[in-house]
């Protein structure tokens, strides 16, 4: 609908752009809540392309943390550029990496905006919170082509296409609750936010604001 962050035509038209980005690989990571949700991890590589994408259930935090820093040697990823959902019980593994000397960059989606895309958003933008500032970083770089989404990750694309964005009283992009995306859809977009969670690092780049 005309009030989706994404559509899905917007985001199968991004899989094979050339995206013209050059920077280190990203890691994004969305930590499981109670209740059934999915551990979520993605890759993006150089170009800022989607690479990997592996969720899994059940395992506690050490584990978890365990995974990770496999994924990061698995796919040459440094801590400064792994993102880490900070939110609940995330907290947990952000504070086991650094026990371990493994600085990653912690994503607090409820906290307040950084401003660390303002070349892409403009500086006049304004975000209630962490969590509506990078989905509109996300909605920005799709539509500037500068990510790159193949089709075979569905989950991700249909996540990222089933949240709702409006502007407030007060003119800040806002989106959609993660709890309401949950009630509507039926269940938790964690595939989605890992991505949107991989933006948090702030290696951003300049192009046209949309």
């Amino acid at each position: 609908g005309s009030d989706s962050l994404v559509s899905v035509a917007e985001l199968e038209a991004t899989e094979n752009v050339a995206t013209g980005v050059r920077e280190p690989r990203r890691i994004g990571l969305d930590v499981a809540r109670m209740g059934g949700d999915a551990n979520v991890l993605v890759v993006l590589d150089e170009s800022r392309r989607l690479v990997a994408v592996e969720s899994w259930r059940g395992e506690d935090l050490m584990q978890t943390t365990g995974r990770l820093i496999d994924a990061m040697r698995r796919h040459g990823v440094e801590g400064r550029n792994v993102c880490v959902d900070s939110c609940g019980i995330g907290a947990g593994v952000v504070d086991r990496l650094r026990e371990q000397n493994v600085r990653v960059t912690a994503v607090d989606f409820g906290a307040g905006a950084v401003g660390d895309w303002q070349t892409l958003l403009g500086r006049e933008a304004a975000f209630p919170n962490r969590r509506c500032e990078l989905h509109a970083a996300l909605r920005s770089v799709v539509r500037a082509r500068q990510i790159s989404i193949p089709s075979k990750f569905r989950e991700v694309i249909a996540d990222l296409a089933s949240v709702r964005y409006w502007y407030d009283s007060r003119g800040r992009f806002t989106v959609e609750p993660k709890d309401a995306i949950r009630a509507r859809i039926r269940r938790s977009p964690d595939f989605g936010d890992a991505l949107v969670i991989a933006l948090g690092s702030g290696l951003a780049r300049k192009v046209a604001i949309l």
